[in-house]
């Protein structure tokens, strides 16, 4: 019962009722509400005070018992009224009369109300005299219903009443149910979601979250503004409207202002009550903060609050960042049956992220990419500050399914990027969140509703729900063309909207919503599946695309115009190099989706000027091949009947002559040998000894499969006493735990730093004092990050090669003088056989006297080749120790608990494949691979190895093995014939790739055309090349006693796998 000094009770153990009834005894005169009333057709605002509040409360629980009865088992009531002060005094008045009290959504159907009632077994409802004769299809399909009309506010107030008791301690009472709200019914009816008492006595405790010194905590106790006001314009139905009429005015101090319910509030009602009333803050929807700032004097007065909280959605970025310059602008994130999730404002310049408070506990659980899930370990000790304990007590985590995205900078940082079903999955596996592109879409003031689409499709679709529908729909997009590209710059490359990929709503199917007027994305996607069909359905070429006119290509110039301003406007951020061209599409955010587009875009542009054989060149590897306008024109005006070009192509010249200028390029100005610090006996000397405490290793790409293991082999290495792990990603850490997790491997970390770095940057992107501590300490680099991407050209490679001449920089600047370990691949010099078909080895020797065109004609290796001839030239100028690491075909790992081969790699799509299709290829080139931790092992024990300047390793193992010696042990653990390889691709070929199912469960077929590749060098009788493997041997014991692939190894891949039949 109440406690002296605090109405009600100990925070934390009031009860609504309890502290109504109290302010009523101790400070009657304190406001807690302002309503509007008109007099002579004018609003005004009176004051209802605590007496008022009380008095209405006990005269409601009074009423209640003469018109419906006392309830002894928290029988359920419905309260459907005009949005005003009502919802709360009815509210608390069930409380005492002993009901549970259901507030259903305005908007709900009548088979949602329906299904809503018979889960909550309701079959009373109180209401408001207007909404009588609305009820009649509902008390028609549920029997026995009974209404009764409620008195009004007016009458509620000023006739005085006597007490209603209400005796129940905090104790007795925390677990009883008191209100009902439910879920929005996205997916199907409402769902209905009960709050007990506990459920409220969290909102008090959230005051007692410990605080920063100079920073507000981001949670209900914001309310407390020492008696001011604050605007309300959530609904009653909704949570927020019954936290805000029922809670906050008795919890904190402040009092709740009613906005006119005569019509749902928007922005101009909002202009309204703010120019009458004293308030403090505004507790709202963003749509209605939204609306108001477009109102003549609306910044001025969100800028004279001191603080504005919205939820139940995204506020628009442009409007979060004009009003955060002004005044605290927070969002309050969480659902009915979680609460809010406390959080503590963020920086001015981050208003839009949430750094959630330690105190509450939550987990970020990583999903994919850079995105998390939100979770809440729900233990009894947490009980004092999760609703959900209250609300879903027997539930060990709560999943909120909400996802966020981490501060690229600030690790406690997270922005919202919406609920787990909005991610959208295109066919090509790639995923993204579009909430943020569709808020900033709908902020445009033309547009009253957007959404993206485009599960299962190669590429988005926009929907957009005009708000006044337009005569001519080009038009319309046209002039919202902009805040499209301003979304389009915020999501992610695949998630991009192109202008054939915009659709109108039609006036008689506008989007479906919630209550809180948030747009339900399933329905809302449902309505319009024909006509995303329909656009799908028409040609690829995009039919807005303008063809070339005959003028636009005689010649060059015009052609290079025309295709240049195509490219533009599909790849927005293109900006050129110094010479005006742009060197790199791929640099600018291309990807393969965006590729298929161009490609598709660019027939369209010359179709009328081309045969069909010839159009058919016109495809994605000619963007990958030539990926600048300059050489892609060059490319395409070979198809024109141009006599005085001279066209780019790719012969082995050309290739070569890349190559040697992208050399040339960052092997000028090394530093000399006679500049450095020590001399070679010290420099020996120092790798043996290290610190006196082991080697200073520093690895960079620590989070993919060669890097974790590289990790676990380097700190099972008593030698190396501390690792410094590289990586670009902001969370690099986080993956690789996550990865080592994966692993189930348990190492000691202590020894272990991480760094965000950019190889791109001169001293990689770290601040001076952390680049000065790395010359100081590392003895080793290990560079094993690269790009890994076999359709790109060479020059989309250039940032990496830029990166090894950064890190030959530190080699050759650093006092320690580490050696510099690079992990290479047998592509820089696969095609070595062709150019020197005598040899029957490729060696392991430097590359500075040989053919550059040894390198696979592909940018991948290419890049391979120029980065090992610029580390040779380095050994010799600069005097650095390099490695050279060849790796051949890496395999998945052999050790227990050391994981499996990594899915997205071509063997487990071809053994998924294989046991999807009932057949196995007869042939593959032979075996000659490495389990990844015995190749990580492998390293390690090279790193020990002393020499001077460069020496190479070709780390293929050994021992080959035919590839038909293993196939019986594939075909005993998936099943399935052997066929000749040529027949495997076949029927492969016969599966519809457009199907999303069919290439889930047949991933070969996303590199069919690689297989094809395969099999016709395998048909046509070519010598697999052979790699001489001296080196790696002589200088590693597990290399030395590296067994052939066995049919134990593959089995355990398989299995490991899960893929055994």
């Amino acid at each position: 019962m109440p406690t002296v000094g605090i109405p009600g009770g100990p925070h934390g153990e009031r009860l609504i009722p309890h502290i109504v009834d109290a302010y009523a005894q101790s400070n009657p005169e304190r406001a807690y509400a302002l309503v509007p009333s008109y007099l002579g057709g004018r609003m005004e605002y009176r004051t209802i005070t605590m007496r008022d509040m009380s008095n209405a409360v006990n005269r409601a629980a009074w009423w209640l018992r003469a018109n419906l009865g006392q309830s002894t088992n928290f029988e359920t009531l419905s309260y459907m009224g005009p949005a005003d002060i009502r919802y709360g005094i009815f509210f608390i008045a069930a409380i005492k009369a002993g009901y549970k009290f259901l507030v259903p959504s305005a908007r709900n159907s009548v088979s949602g109300n329906v299904s809503l009632f018979a889960a909550c077994q309701c079959t009373k409802i109180v209401c408001g005299n207007d909404i009588v004769k609305r009820l009649g299809p509902l008390e028609s399909q549920i029997p026995g219903l009974q209404h009764f009309v409620v008195e009004e506010l007016e009458d509620l107030l000023s006739s005085k009443s006597p007490d209603f008791p209400y005796s129940k301690t905090h104790a007795e009472a925390v677990k009883d149910p008191v209100l009902i709200c439910h879920t929005s019914g996205s997916t199907g009816a409402p769902k209905p979601i009960i709050l007990p008492n506990g459920a409220f006595s969290v909102i008090d405790n959230q005051r007692k979250l410990s605080k920063i010194e100079g920073r507000r905590n981001m949670d209900y106790s914001l309310f407390d503004i020492a008696g001011n006001y604050f605007v309300n314009t959530f609904p009653g139905f909704h949570v927020g409207g019954m936290v805000a009429m029922a809670a906050l005015p008795l919890y904190y101090n402040t009092a709740i202002v009613m906005v006119p319910h005569d019509q749902p509030a928007n922005g101009q009602m909002l202009a309204q009550v703010l120019s009458q009333v004293p308030a403090r803050a505004i507790f709202s929807p963003p749509t209605v903060i939204e609306e108001l700032l477009e109102t003549s004097d609306g910044f001025n007065k969100l800028a004279k609050l001191d603080f504005i909280m919205y939820g139940g959605g995204p506020l628009s970025p442009m409007v979060g960042q004009t009003i955060s310059e002004s005044t605290l602008c927070v969002s309050v994130i969480g659902s009915t049956e979680c609460g809010i999730i406390p959080a503590r404002v963020p920086p001015k310049e981050a208003w839009n992220y949430f750094e959630f408070h330690p105190e509450y506990e939550a987990e970020m659980v990583h999903v994919a990419d850079d995105i998390y899930e939100l979770t809440i370990p729900n233990p009894p000790r947490m009980a004092w500050i999760h609703t959900v304990h209250h609300t879903f007590p027997d539930v060990d985590v709560w999943h909120t399914n909400d996802h966020y995205k981490r501060h690229p900078e600030n690790p406690k940082l997270f922005t919202f990027r919406g609920r787990g079903d909005d991610v959208i999955v295109l066919s090509n596996g790639e995923k993204f969140q579009p909430v943020t592109a569709e808020s900033i879409v709908q902020s445009h003031p033309d547009v009253e509703g957007a959404l993206v689409v485009g599960t299962g499709r190669f590429q988005p679709v926009l929907i957009i729900e005009p708000r006044k529908h337009p005569d001519d729909p080009e038009r319309f997009i046209n002039s919202i063309w902009p805040a499209i590209e301003a979304a389009n710059k915020e999501s992610a490359a695949h998630g991009r909207i192109f202008k054939g990929k915009v659709l109108l709503t039609s006036p008689e199917k506008s989007f479906v919503r919630t209550s809180k007027g948030t747009i339900i994305r399933a329905r809302s996607t449902a309505l319009y599946e024909a006509e995303v069909e329909e656009l799908f359905a028409e040609a690829a070429e995009n039919p807005e695309i303008r063809a070339l006119s005959q003028e636009e290509v005689q010649s060059l110039g015009a052609v290079k115009r025309g295709v240049g301003r195509y490219i533009r406007s599909v790849i927005p951020d293109l900006s050129p190099g110094p010479d005006g061209d742009v060197e790199d599409f791929f640099g600018f955010g291309l990807d393969s989706v965006r590729t298929l587009e161009l490609s598709n875009g660019l027939r369209a542009l010359l179709r009328p000027h081309v045969t069909s054989n010839d159009l058919t060149a016109i495809a994605s590897r000619l963007v990958y091949a030539y990926p600048s306008i300059e050489t892609l024109s060059r490319q395409l005006c070979k198809l024109l009947p141009l006599r005085d070009l001279e066209p780019i192509d790719n012969t082995s010249a050309e290739r070569s002559a890349r190559m040697a200028a992208m050399l040339e390029r960052y092997a000028a100005d090394l530093p000399e040998r006679s500049s450095l610090l020590l001399d070679n006996k010290d420099e020996a000397l120092v790798r043996v000894n290290g610190h006196g405490q082991g080697l200073c290793i520093a690895l960079t790409g620590s989070t993919g499969s060669l890097g974790s293991q590289l990790l676990c082999a380097l700190l099972a290495d008593r030698r190396i006493g501390s690792l410094v792990c590289l990586n670009r990603a902001h969370d690099g850490q986080e993956r690789t735990l996550r990865r080592l997790g994966e692993l189930r491997t348990t190492i000691d970390m202590s020894k272990v730093e991480f760094h965000k770095v950019d190889l791109e940057s001169t001293k990689l992107g770290l601040h001076e004092d952390t680049y000065n501590s790395l010359l100081a300490r590392v003895d080793v680099i290990i560079h094993n990050a690269w790009k890994v991407d076999f359709n790109q050209a060479l020059q989309s490679f250039e940032p990496q090669i830029r990166g090894v001449r950064h890190l030959i920089d530190w080699a050759a600047n650093s006092g320690r003088r580490p050696r510099l370990s690079f992990v290479s691949s047998i592509s820089s010099v696969g095609q070595w056989s062709e150019l020197y078909p005598n040899q029957q080895e490729i060696p392991e020797g430097s590359l500075t006297e040989v053919y550059y065109n040894v390198a696979l004609p592909m940018g991948y290796g290419e890049s391979k080749h120029v980065a090992e001839r610029l580390l040779a030239v380095a050994a010799d100028v600069a005097g650095i120790t390099v490695d050279v690491l060849r790796l051949g075909q890496v395999a998945g790992p052999i050790s227990p608990n050391a994981g499996s081969w990594n899915r997205s790699e071509w063997f487990p799509a071809l053994i998924e494949t294989s046991k999807s299709i009932g057949c196995i290829p007869d042939r593959l080139p032979e075996v000659n691979w490495v389990p990844v931790d015995v190749l990580a092992g492998i390293i390690v024990d090279l790193l020990h190895h002393e020499h001077r300047g460069s020496k190479t390793f070709n780390l293929l193992n050994p021992h080959t093995r035919p590839w038909e010696k293993l196939t019986p042990t594939i075909q005993r653990i998936i099943g399935g014939n052997v066929v000749p390889f040529k027949a495997w691709i076949q029927k492969l070929q016969s599966v519809d790739s457009s199907d999303p199912s069919e290439v889930r469960s047949k991933p070969a077929l996303k590199i069919l055309d690689w297989f094809v590749g395969l099999e016709q060098s395998l048909s046509s009788g070519k010598n697999q090349p052979s790699f001489r493997t001296v080196n790696g041997p002589d200088a590693s014991k597990i290399m030395a006693e590296l067994q052939p692939v066995s049919e134990a190894w593959m089995e355990h891949w398989l299995k490991s796998l899960q893929l055994e039949n």
